[in-house]
């Protein structure tokens, strides 16, 4: 190869380095952008793993209580589910995994307002709506939060004992 192939024509046209010169910085930009982005979507999945992670946690936690047999752990618990149901970006899944918390105390709710609509009232007691247990306002608290935001419809009488007009 003589040097005039190495330095142009001759004629006053580049060489080769000189258009690696002019195209260096295109080239290094679509590097750096080629590294950037796959970094950038390795973060973001990193901080969603992590949110996601502390969230179930304290889920966990929450369902755990809601399950106890004592019942100022079962509406702490049925409480932070509350809570923790109102995040944004929790999708359908997550919240239905919550809904499990309300079925229980929401069925001996409704046995015992059936109940006391077939008991017949005696002279000696007569007949008192008690208010509902505050386990079964707190669940009916969750239901009425779970179906607003999964565009159920929640029944009337979880409603009302959620204190909320039917």
């Amino acid at each position: 190869m003589s040097l005039l192939e190495l330095t142009g024509d001759g004629m006053g046209w580049p060489g080769w380095w000189e258009w690696l010169a002019a195209v260096a910085p295109v080239i290094a930009s679509t590097m750096v952008a080629v590294g950037i982005v796959p970094a950038g979507i390795t973060i973001r999945s990193g901080y969603t793993t992590a949110r996601l992670s502390r969230w179930w946690g304290q889920a966990q936690w929450a369902l755990d209580a809601s399950f106890s047999p004592i019942p100022e752990k079962q509406k702490a618990g049925l409480r932070l589910l509350r809570v923790l149901a109102a995040q944004k970006w929790l999708g359908a899944g997550e919240l239905r995994v919550l809904e499990a918390a309300v079925e229980r105390p929401l069925a001996d709710a409704a046995r015992a307002i059936a109940a006391r609509a077939t008991a017949a009232p005696t002279a000696a007691a007569p007949s008192i709506v008690e208010p509902p247990h505050e386990v079964a306002v707190e669940a009916a608290w969750l239901k009425v939060s779970l179906d607003l935001r999964l565009n159920q419809v929640t029944p009337a009488w979880i409603k009302e004992m959620a204190g909320e007009e039917p």
